[in-house]
């Protein structure tokens, strides 16, 4: 009883905490298990504030750096203040774009995403979000489709501008990896009391010890892209989140070589 006594006050004070021996069974024991397990859930999650705080300061840094050189370059006469201005719009607009996901995480996590929910046209939904990637499939010569919908998907009772945001995420994180002549294909299918929804492509896929952390937040897969072309590691995370608020769930399936599939299902 001691030395948990003393464990618990250094915890309270804020100190690491030690794991105790666990020698009983009794509720002593139990005791004991359940305070080692809080000190490691405390570890963990000291681990993954640190690496958020981490993050996310290396994504403000990033487009302040750039706004201060393109300022410092209007003033020195090294570029005109039209150049300066749009390129400085951009990364405001970076920034702007980073505070409301980080927004919507937050409010994911305190339980109060606002979903304004509507009987909404699955088939239609589909090839809306299709057709308004296309521009960008086009543009980097991959082929984007929908394949062939069943005549039996339901109406499902969502918020389309959500999961229309939960599907552009993942086109948009399919188009990063395929190379010039590859492919996303989007589909969705009735299983049993929900729709799944898919989005696969033809990319080099995500090895096995990175598959179960792509939906962390700031996580990259592939830690050789750049900002500029890998994104900010939040869209799969908002994409779960989303699918979460609406009652549903999400995964990912993959083979380094052979490609990578999002799923996503919804319950009618």
């Amino acid at each position: 009883m001691t030395a948990l006594t003393v464990a618990t006050r250094s915890i309270a004070q804020g100190e690491r905490g030690e794991l105790l021996p666990v020698t009983l069974t009794d509720e002593m024991g139990q005791m004991s298990a359940s305070f080692n397990q809080m000190v490691t859930d405390l570890r963990t999650q000291k681990a993954l504030r640190k690496r958020l705080v981490d993050d996310l300061a290396h994504e403000l840094n990033t487009p302040l750096s750039l706004i201060l050189l393109e300022a410092k370059g209007v003033l020195d006469g090294m570029q005109s203040p039209a150049d300066g201005a749009q390129h400085i719009i951009d990364e405001v607009k970076t920034l702007q774009s980073l505070v409301h996901d980080l927004n919507l995480l937050a409010e994911a996590d305190a339980g109060t995403l606002r979903l304004k929910r509507e009987p909404c046209c699955v088939a239609r939904l589909l090839r809306a979000e299709v057709s308004r990637w296309q521009p960008h499939a086009q543009a980097a010569r991959i082929k984007l489709e929908l394949r062939p919908l069943a005549a039996d998907l339901p109406t499902l009772d969502l918020d389309p501008t959500r999961i229309s945001q939960a599907l552009a995420n993942l086109i948009d994180n399919a188009l990063q990896h395929p190379p010039p002549g590859g492919s996303v294909q989007v589909s969705a299918r009735r299983a049993e009391d929900a729709v799944e929804f898919a989005v696969a492509d033809t990319g080099h896929g995500i090895a096995k010890e990175d598959l179960h952390h792509v939906f962390e937040r700031f996580y990259r897969a592939d830690r050789s892209r750049q900002r500029g072309t890998g994104g900010r590691g939040l869209g799969l995370s908002i994409v779960q989140q989303i699918v979460r608020g609406h009652g549903g769930r999400v995964w990912a399936e993959s083979e380094p070589g052979s490609g990578s599939c999002f799923h996503f299902c919804l319950p009618v």
